[in-house]
């Protein structure tokens, strides 16, 4: 009884998501940098400034991520907005929330490597390993990158400040965050040419 009623949620979960037309594209398994390069259709700082959510016909809540100012590094159009969905979102006092998926907050400024979008359930290379926010400094105005939660992105000790599989992968060292600049030239050096 208690293994049918297990396969029959299963069986609904699987059609929620195959009926959404989102596919998990991405097991979230830890990604190097060069992985979140190579693996991102697109590549694009934005600033978020609007959500939305819906209701897809099948009952699961989406989100559409619209995000202006946008400078791309990598893919995409040359418009200065994009739109990313995500599952997940409230509506009418009901949320749905996706376990590891980060939130995002309107007014605030990511650094994102896109890929599936409409077609995954979170559309970034290695989940929130895609996701990172850009935080300016109050006093200096220096821009520098932080992960999906919060921590900052540090570069590799022994002098370069090029993000490494570590600084994508943990937080672990101390040492000032990586600017912006830094981080968008590092993810430059590393398309084709």
């Amino acid at each position: 009884m208690v293994r049918s009623a297990r396969a029959a949620c299963l069986v609904v979960v699987a059609l929620l998501i195959s009926q959404a037309g989102l596919a998990l594209a991405d097991s979230f398994l830890p990604k190097d940098f060069d992985q979140l390069v190579g693996e991102a259709e697109e590549i694009f700082v934005g600033t978020l400034t609007a959500t939305s959510s819906s209701r897809l016909p099948t009952g699961a809540i989406v989100t559409d991520l619209t995000f202006s100012g946008v400078r791309a590094i990598k893919g995409g159009s040359t418009s200065d907005v994009r739109t990313v969905r995500i599952l997940g979102g409230t509506i009418d006092g009901v949320s749905m929330k996706v376990a590891g998926i980060p939130d995002f907050e309107v007014g605030r400024t990511y650094l994102l490597f896109s890929k599936e979008n409409g077609r995954a359930i979170f559309p970034f290379v290695g989940g929130p390993q895609g996701v990172f926010q850009i935080v300016q400094d109050s006093t200096t105005g220096t821009e520098s990158v932080f992960d999906a939660r919060g921590n900052p992105m540090i570069g590799p000790v022994g002098g370069s400040a090029t993000p490494d599989r570590q600084a994508v992968t943990s937080g672990g060292r101390s040492g000032p965050p990586v600017s912006v600049d830094i981080f968008i030239q590092a993810i430059r050096d590393r398309l084709p040419q």
